[in-house]
């Protein structure tokens, strides 16, 4: 949102309604300035809590308000924060002296919880008392002037080689900018002249949180870290050493233009949107030719398409124009063979069959709703490994269609297939880990036709006639299983002994049909989540749920009233989820 459309969103809050609002991170009078105009002055008995590095802000915001300024962390404080983090690190390092080095390095902190945090993530790293030593001798050199951009330095120094790159990549990113993880990695692969792995990525991101210097977001469903960002004083380290480098140019459309500076030797650009600015049409593409990575921040690309010479860069290698409002993609798009991540996730869009150029694709994510002149052509891009959206009419499927590195598909249709089609489709991925299916199909595909290797199926709007439990419990990798709007239209499903070896998480969200759910005892052993989402007709759990003693969490959610009452304390149902450590009942209704 403008600051504009922010004031105007709180402008709904209830006048009349006492609210608490909480600002985080108020840096200065003028962002203050923008949004108060949002508030009531009125006196309405509510309240407003906002933080700021800066005193003058909150002295400016309200004169007579309290302030409460945070003190710096006491020498007891410090090391049990340091110790906290490098607390793993115990065993390697005597104690004794740790704590000895410890007490004398954090002295030279401050009390500054972030340098601390630093230091420990830096520590934590190091292996024996020598390391140690070696920091801290560098410390103590530094003592007079010894700060927070000391201690980032340090940390980045320490860096082995292979992650100064990836941590300098995360300047490209807005101050404050939620990264996905999974996005993340594939800028950092597309910069390796190597086909390198995807799970090293994953190595080096959790190598740059156990130093903490990235903070972690979300965690996803397998446990890995969905999203990731870095702290605000971070990232101005990051942008500094990023541009005093020469490894990032980060500008605006104005600026850039103005600009013949670095005209042919920019390889990556971030470009952040100003009041303005013409948007793509106001990048001129073919004067960068080395470009490698171009990421562009904006409200939205609304009423824009790529321009034509965007055909110009074929060195680029990561492209995403997701959450656009684009209609059409231009033909010289086949020109970009090194391309190795295409982002198109957006609204419904014309797709030109340009894809079987881009023989080094790995990600290729089509528009929710896109048309072709002609059949896609595929089954050359022999390294692709997620390919989501795809409707299968839309692409050739010869009879020897194989798509043997795919790990991610999602198949989506907003009109009902044969099932056959479907059914190809899924059958030529033979090594698939993650599964969805969005369209109308009737029918599964047949046990031996699922991957062996899939741990993730999601199903959503299949308007299946037979209970499909009888196939799921049967895939023997299964770890998480989602049954969505529409899935199965009968009213029983049956999960048989020994079946779900493996799973997980399962669950259960608006089979309207649904009335009886059975688990024989000896199903699903492996089951730590559970949920059940607005299934109305549903009676109640199974019985067999109270051995599953594995079951970690249950969460109700748009159920009737009388289904929570029969699992709460006291009611009919609790013996079967009483050993359940948590328990969540949400908008259940009457």
């Amino acid at each position: 949102m403008s600051d504009a459309e922010l004031v105007e969103e709180l402008r709904q809050v209830p006048q009349k309604q006492k609210f608490l609002v909480i600002l985080d991170d108020i840096w200065t009078i003028e962002a203050w300035n923008s949004l108060c105009e949002a508030f009531p002055k009125k006196n309405t008995g509510s309240k407003i809590l906002l933080t700021s590095r800066n005193k003058d802000v909150s002295l400016h915001a309200d004169p007579r308000g309290f302030l409460y300024e945070l003190q710096h962390l006491n020498d007891k404080w410090s090391l049990e924060l340091l110790e906290k983090i490098i607390s793993h690190r115990k065993d390697s390092i005597s104690k004794i002296r740790m704590e000895k080095l410890g007490k004398e390095m954090i002295e030279y902190c401050g009390g500054l919880p972030l340098a601390i945090t630093i230091l420990g993530g830096l520590l934590a790293a190091k292996q024996t008392q020598e390391d140690w030593e070696n920091v801290f001798r560098y410390v103590k050199s530094h003592k007079e002037n010894f700060g927070v951009n000391k201690v980032f330095a340090l940390s980045y120094n320490d860096l082995p080689c292979h992650l100064n790159p990836c941590f300098l990549y995360l300047g490209h990113f807005l101050k404050g900018f939620e990264i996905r993880s999974k996005e993340l990695i594939r800028m950092w692969m597309a910069e390796d002249g190597e086909d390198t792995m995807e799970d090293e990525g994953e190595r080096y991101l959790q190598e740059l949180v156990q130093r903490c210097m990235v903070q972690v977001g979300k965690i996803g469903s397998l446990g890995r870290i969905k999203t990731c960002r870095i702290h605000d004083l971070m990232h101005d380290f990051c942008i500094a050493k990023a541009q005093r480098e020469n490894f990032l140019l980060i500008s605006n459309i104005r600026s850039l233009g103005l600009s013949e500076e670095h005209i042919g030797k920019i390889r990556r650009l971030a470009i952040n949107w100003k009041s303005g600015d013409e948007c793509l049409q106001g990048i001129k593409l073919k004067k960068y030719p080395y470009l490698r990575s171009l990421l562009y921040f904006l409200p939205h690309l609304n009423h824009v398409n790529l321009p034509e010479d965007i055909g110009l860069l074929i060195h680029l290698k990561f492209l995403s124009i997701k959450n656009s409002t684009m209609t059409s993609l231009p033909s010289p798009l086949g020109n970009l063979r090194c391309l190795q991540t295409l982002h198109l996730r957006s609204n419904e869009m014309s797709v030109p069959n340009v894809f079987k150029k881009m023989e080094q694709l790995r990600h290729l994510y089509l528009p929710g709703k896109y048309k072709v002149s002609e059949k896609l052509e595929l089954a050359n891009l022999c390294y692709l490994q997620t390919l989501e959206n795809v409707q299968p009419k839309t692409i050739q499927m010869a009879t020897s269609f194989k798509l043997n590195c795919l790990r991610v598909l999602g198949v989506w249709c907003y009109y009902k297939e044969p099932a056959q089609d479907a059914i190809q489709i899924v059958s030529s991925c033979p090594h698939i880990h993650k599964l969805s299916l969005s369209m109308i199909i009737n029918m599964l595909p047949e046990v031996h036709q699922f991957s062996p290797n899939l741990a993730k199926l999601t199903l959503r709007n299949t308007q299946l006639n037979i209970d499909p439990m009888a196939t799921f419990e049967n895939l023997p990798n299964l770890k998480i299983l989602r049954l969505l709007h529409k899935t199965f239209l009968g009213d029983t499903m049956v999960c048989s002994k020994g079946g779900f070896p493996l799973l997980q998480s399962l669950v259960i969200c608006r089979l309207d049909k649904l009335k009886e759910w059975s688990v024989e005892k000896g199903a699903m052993p492996s089951l730590c989540h559970l949920e059940i989402v607005a299934c109305m007709c549903l009676k109640t759990i199974p019985d067999a749920l109270r051995f599953i003693i594995n079951l970690q969490e249950l969460e109700i959610r748009w159920m009737p009233k009388s289904f929570k009452d029969r699992l709460i304390k006291g009611g009919t149902d609790f013996y079967k989820v009483q050993h359940v450590p948590s328990l969540v009942f949400q908008w259940c209704i009457l």
